[in-house]
């Protein structure tokens, strides 16, 4: 009867660690998916389009005209959120607003992208193959990992780091 009883006691405590781990699994799951909501991306987009302002107030206020290329063109922006001119230099920008997590990191690979995406568009608009060319990354906090960062010190004549904090 005891042996029983300690059978019937194991089989329950199994039953609750199994219901456990479903509810944690769900839980994950439910997390997972309110990233994906309409409402969580339009935050995104929020805060990402308020960076990119900030950003081009910055460089207005060092003399530059912008054009808000990512702003006026949305997810068509080729990759250059801001353009940036003053007399016959041009910076390109990419702005990041993005929080500092283990999970999203800029790496190397984003910004081969980013100087990909400038040449693409310098070749398909010639009025600005006269001009000296900038390429800035701007982020918002400490988020490239150490292939970024080592990529950029290597690469000072192709592409540098800002660091913008919002206030």
């Amino acid at each position: 009867m005891f042996a029983l009883t300690i059978k019937v006691m194991m089989l329950i405590a199994e039953k609750k660690i199994k219901e456990k781990q479903k509810a944690k699994k769900n839980e994950i799951k439910k997390n997972s998916y309110s990233h994906n909501t309409k409402e969580y991306n339009e935050q995104l987009k929020k805060k990402g389009d308020e960076y990119e302002r900030y950003v081009s107030e910055y460089f207005k206020n060092q003399g530059y005209t912008i054009a808000e290329h990512g702003l006026d063109n949305g997810k068509k922006d080729h990759g250059i959120d801001l353009i940036a001119k003053r007399d016959k230099e041009v910076i390109f920008v990419q702005c990041k607003n993005w929080k500092i997590s283990e999970e999203y990191q800029i790496d190397h690979r984003h910004i081969k992208e980013f100087i990909g995406n400038c040449t693409t568009y310098i070749e398909k608009n010639p009025m600005f193959q006269m001009c000296t060319i900038k390429r800035y990354y701007a982020v918002s906090d400490e988020i490239m990992d150490k292939s970024a960062e080592r990529f950029i010190s290597q690469n000072p004549q192709s592409i540098q780091k800002l660091l913008l904090q919002l206030p």
